[in-house]
């Protein structure tokens, strides 16, 4: 095995070649080059079968280093260097058939160990296989899906497998369910280039299943696919089912390895008769769904099925995320109470659990605690001071797989509540005052109006509860006990500079309703209405 190490600084090249064993990774030869134009330069010299580069360097950078080689040695394979805020540069080398990447400053001799074991072992076990033309490939997932539906006679399936080239018999086989995090993964790869996604997962299912050769695999959707391999001739179930497993692991491995996401797999129990296959389909992405409980990434085989209500929505833990949780949560945050929030889910996601809730039931939870808080961001943002800070981040803007873990998401949420908290803090300190010296100035101009607590938010674009709470820490005072005491003193300045009647005096201050009117001056003034206006006649005559 052949290793060029490229990179314009020579430290950089010593500490790469120097930090492992290279004998023991099956690399017989190393050479070094400061650019791409020297490696072209010697190739015919050194032969690579292994180039480790960096991205940026002068006379040639090694995106064009990769092109011209993959031109000349299309086995050659690509281990690029990066700095952080080089991955549209990385991209463009996985694109372009890079096997791995390494970032540059971080770099450590067992990181630097693995990434070239590992592509060392692809070439070493690397078959002359060829590969399904995409065509063919496409026609064959198509047969697949057909397959799911009865569409095939026992003659057509056999005629199908031999035009495809396909290793299994559909004899005595498994089927597993293979899904993939496409939500997170198109984090790393943007959303314009997720068919980067699936071109990278085709290309590396199709080199597992030609080392190993004993492996079909077809795209269901984006985000699923489905394996079938074959139980040998006089192979145990047991011995079959960890040969399937180990695969499997092999698999998720691999892509996490080289492609950096995550998949979790589900697996049916041996299929006896081509006929069977929907059902064992059906089993097998089932169990894998249930990966949505556990913590672990191991496969997940279809009789644990049996050990869960997987059917059907439990209507009764829907109701509490529709009631109580959402209740709860909303006052945790309205009020800044973060560790009731924490609480409020924690108690509510532990009844998530495979033993008493099905994943749909899950799923309905879940997709209701996310509206909640999309509901919370959206009052969050109606709040003064939201100029200043910004609108809220909305919960669903980063990317996030809900339903790949019930407690990632638990923790998601507990997160972004006290994001919302830690905002809300920020507005209350910079609109706070402002806003309640114009609701002051409001309720002074419009006190004989029909004004309400409700009314005044609607017209500040408020929530009432927030606005309740605020008023209340700014002035000392709840918002009612406050607009009577505008109104008392309104009363006050009518009762001693006009002769209107107590009763009138009551319907010009707002309160119309004459008994509520005097309860209230009283308890403001320690007078009825009555003896207020007597005393205030009292001290008019008085010599």
């Amino acid at each position: 095995m052949n290793l060029v190490i490229v990179d314009d600084e020579a430290i950089v090249r010593h500490g790469i070649r120097y930090s492992v064993s290279w004998p023991d990774l099956q690399v017989d030869r190393i050479e070094e080059a400061a650019n791409g134009r020297e490696v072209l330069d010697r190739f015919g010299e050194w032969q690579p079968d292994l180039i480790i580069t960096d991205i940026i360097m002068p006379v040639m950078d090694g995106i064009e280093l990769i092109r011209q080689v993959k031109a000349r040695k299309p086995s050659c394979r690509f281990i690029v260097l990066s700095c952080a805020d080089d991955f549209e540069y990385v991209k463009e080398a996985l694109l372009l058939g890079a096997s791995d990447y390494l970032l540059k400053m971080t770099i450590r001799p067992e990181d630097l160990k693995v990434c070239v074991n590992n592509v060392v072992s692809r070439i070493r076990q690397e078959t002359a296989k060829r590969c399904l033309p995409a065509n063919d490939r496409y026609k064959a997932e198509n047969f697949f899906n057909d397959l799911l539906t009865h569409a095939y006679t026992p003659e057509q399936i056999r005629e199908a497998v031999g035009m495809y080239g396909l290793r299994s018999s559909f004899l005595r086989f498994s089927i597993a369910v293979m899904q993939v995090n496409l939500t997170e993964a198109l984090q790393r790869y943007g959303e314009d280039e997720g068919w980067l996604v699936g071109f990278a997962l085709v290309n590396a299912l199709q080199e597992m299943a030609e080392r190993w050769g004993d492996l079909d695999f077809f795209r269901i959707e984006n985000d699923e696919y489905a394996l079938v391999m074959d139980c040998l001739p006089g192979e145990s179930l047991a011995d079959y089912e960890a040969r399937l497993i180990r695969r499997l692991d092999e698999i998720a491995r691999d892509i996490r390895i080289y492609l950096k996401f995550e998949v979790r797999f589900g697996f049916s129990a041996v299929c006896c008769g081509i006929e069977r296959l929907p059902r064992h389909y059906r089993e097998a992405k089932k169990a894998a769904e249930l990966h949505l409980f556990r913590s672990d990434n191991r496969p997940i085989h279809s009789r644990e099925l049996t050990k869960v209500p997987y059917e059907g929505k439990d209507p009764s833990l829907i109701a509490l995320f529709d009631g109580r949780y959402r209740q709860s949560l909303t006052h945790a945050i309205a009020y800044g109470k973060e560790e009731e929030a924490l609480q409020t889910i924690d108690e509510h996601f532990a009844l998530l659990r495979e033993d008493r809730c099905s994943f749909r039931t899950a799923v309905v939870c879940i997709d209701k605690a996310a509206a909640l808080m999309d509901v919370c961001a959206m009052e969050m943002n109606s709040h003064p001071g939201t100029e200043e800070t910004g609108p809220a981040e909305e919960f669903g803007s980063r990317p996030f797989n809900l339903y790949w873990s019930v407690d990632r998401t638990k923790e998601r949420l507990k997160q972004y509540c006290r994001y919302l908290i830690r905002l809300k803090e920020q507005l209350m300190a910079k609109g706070s005052h402002k806003i309640i010296m114009q609701i002051q100035s409001y309720l002074a101009a419009n006190y004989a109006s029909k004004i309400t607590l409700e009314q005044t938010a609607k017209h500040f674009h408020l929530n009432k509860n927030y606005l309740s709470q605020l008023f209340k820490l700014e002035t000392g005072v709840n918002f009612t006990r406050y607009l009577n005491s505008v109104r008392v003193e309104k009363a006050m300045e009518l009762m001693m500079h006009s002769s209107d009647s107590i009763a009138e005096i009551a319907e010009k201050t707002g309160f119309g309703d004459f008994r509520y009117f005097s309860r209230v001056f009283k308890r403001h003034t320690q007078l009825s209405p009555t003896e207020f206006k007597q005393a205030m006649s009292d001290k008019r005559q008085a010599p």
